[in-house]
């Protein structure tokens, strides 16, 4: 007798599955709480973003009308874990969820994608003998937001800009919020609670908010890192001014800087705005 051959073979994690591992890591290592809501919500809910009830994916059979959509976001899933606590008197909340969205397809059957969304609301630490409470603010938001890139192995090629009509610019402050794109492909947005729509839900500060797209970090993310040698030569520090138009983004100069075909330019960060004095008017 003889028996037939079966070969083993290891087992294996997906790209998504090491993604939102990576993303969760990173975000609980900055201070939120992972949270996980059911994938059904009422039709108030699901257009909060802006969003057509009418047009998402409806349960045949929902248990309520209060379950009776699929989220086709995660953030109103998240200003709704937030209304629950400062019901609760906890007026502290730093969160974030990992889940899959619905999208419908007319005549075929739903899309399914993973979505990463994270929220923050209140001051970034609490009350202290020698520190000032101090609000969350935009750069809060964007921070989480880089720093869960950077653990997904994405450094480069992150571009941050200004929201323009993506559909969920209602539902963000208009001028504290920006899209994020890796290379040419948008990847989400963050910034700031629409005032509209913190009225409605009776916030009593800002509320600051992103989702990205799991799925593509997933695509864009390294799985090594590469260490490079010691360098033998000392880094030299250069202060350079630009005189630009006063409605010149931060984000343009850096991106062209970054196109420059050279190795000599390690990292660049913004210091000063100057306004006044003997620049142009109109420029800075």
């Amino acid at each position: 007798m003889e028996l037939p051959a079966a070969p083993l073979k290891t087992g294996s994690v997906s790209p998504l599955f090491t993604a939102r591992r990576r993303i969760s890591e990173a975000l609980r290592g900055a201070g939120f709480t992972e949270v996980m809501n059911y994938s059904f919500v009422s039709p108030s809910l699901y257009s909060l973003t802006g969003a057509d009830p009418d047009k998402g994916v409806r349960i045949l059979n929902p248990l309520s009308e209060e379950e009776s959509v699929m989220r086709a976001s995660l953030m109103a899933s998240l200003l709704k874990n937030l209304r629950d606590n400062l019901l609760k008197k906890n007026d502290e909340v730093r969160i974030f969820e990992i889940a899959p969205v619905f999208l419908s397809d007319a005549g075929k059957l739903p899309t399914e994608a993973w979505k990463v969304s994270g929220l923050l609301y209140g001051k970034r630490w609490g009350s202290s003998w020698n520190l000032t409470p101090e609000p969350y603010d935009f750069f809060d938001a964007k921070g989480a937001v880089e720093r869960l890139l950077e653990a997904s192995g994405i450094d480069a090629g992150v571009y941050f800009k200004r929201m323009d009509d993506e559909g969920l610019k209602g539902f963000f402050h208009p001028g504290k919020s920006a899209s994020v794109s890796i290379g040419k492909d948008l990847l989400g947005f963050v910034g700031e609670v629409h005032p509209g729509i913190a009225g409605r839900l009776d916030l009593r500060a800002p509320a600051f908010l992103f989702e990205l797209d799991a799925e593509a970090i997933s695509r864009g993310s390294s799985a090594i890192r590469a260490f490079g040698g010691v360098p033998r030569f000392p880094e030299s520090t250069r202060d350079i001014a630009f005189i630009v138009d006063e409605k010149a983004e931060y984000q343009g100069i850096i991106g062209t800087l970054k196109e420059l075909d050279t190795k000599l330019i390690e990292k660049v960060e913004l210091f000063d705005v100057y306004y006044g004095g003997n620049i142009p008017e109109g420029k800075k």
